[in-house]
Parts: structure tokens; C-alpha cells; sequence
């Protein structure tokens, strides 16, 4: 029997995925209480109410699709950290280009290109003197 798995929309929230998962699950639920649990998915995340499931193949199938989900977030976050290493690294060398580019080789001194910038930037930082209009 295939497995449902969660994570067919990244962008709906995790518990409303569970949410989704777990609805058709919750018939024939029974509470601490003995009682039968029906529409129980508003109940979603927090099931701490509920006691043992009445049909085990149905725990079974639910454990099955969180642990699918749970491999695949795994591996999305293992891409992101190898995506974020790269961009990391790539940054580093834009950073070196950049100080190479400002910066004479031979002396390690600031070049006419940074001077330039420098005081492009303090003449942006400067305001600027506004008038009075005469009165005339």
C-alpha cells in the first residue's frame, strides 16, 4: 500500500499538513475516557486527549508517512546547507575581488578607486544648505 506523503506543499504549515493526514484517522478514535473521538482533527497538533488509536494499520500508516516526511525534510535540509556553503564561499571570494580591486597589490594601500568612493560616499553624507526665500 503507497504511503501518503506530507510534503506535497512546503508552504502550508506542518501542523496543517499533519492536520490533513490525520483527519480521515481521527473516526473511531478513543479518548482517555473510553469515548469514541469523531471529528477530532480540530484537535491537531496537540492529541495528548487521545489515547490509543483503534485501528493499528492506520497508526502504522500514519508513522510511516511522518517518517517519509521527516527523510525528506532531512534531505531538503542537508541541500540547503550545501547550498548556503556555496553561496558562503562564493561571497568570500567576491569579498577578495572587491578588496583587490580597492587596494594597490604592491603596497597594500587604498588605490584611486577607493578614494573615489570614499568621497562620492561623504558626499552623499553631506546635507545640503537650503535658503531662506528673500523676501522681495
Amino acid at each position: 500500500m503507497p504511503r501518503r506523503l506530507l510534503h506535497a506543499d512546503l508552504r502550508e504549515p506542518s501542523s496543517e499538513r499533519l492536520r490533513a493526514l490525520i483527519g480521515p484517522l481521527t473516526e473511531g478514535l478513543v479518548g482517555p475516557n473510553g469515548q469514541t473521538l469523531s471529528g477530532a482533527a480540530g484537535l491537531v497538533p496537540d492529541l495528548s486527549c487521545i489515547a490509543m488509536p483503534a485501528r493499528p494499520e492506520e497508526l502504522q500508516r500514519l508513522l510511516g508517512a511522518i517518517s517519509d516526511e521527516n527523510r525528506y525534510l532531512t534531505a531538503h535540509v542537508r541541500r540547503l546547507e550545501a547550498e548556503l556553503r556555496r553561496s558562503s564561499a562564493e561571497l568570500g571570494k567576491l569579498r577578495g575581488a572587491v578588496h583587490d580591486a580597492l587596494t594597490d597589490p604592491l603596497t597594500g594601500l587604498a588605490n584611486r578607486r577607493a578614494f573615489d568612493l570614499e568621497l562620492g560616499a561623504a558626499g552623499a553624507r553631506e546635507q545640503p544648505i537650503t535658503r531662506a526665500p528673500r523676501d522681495g
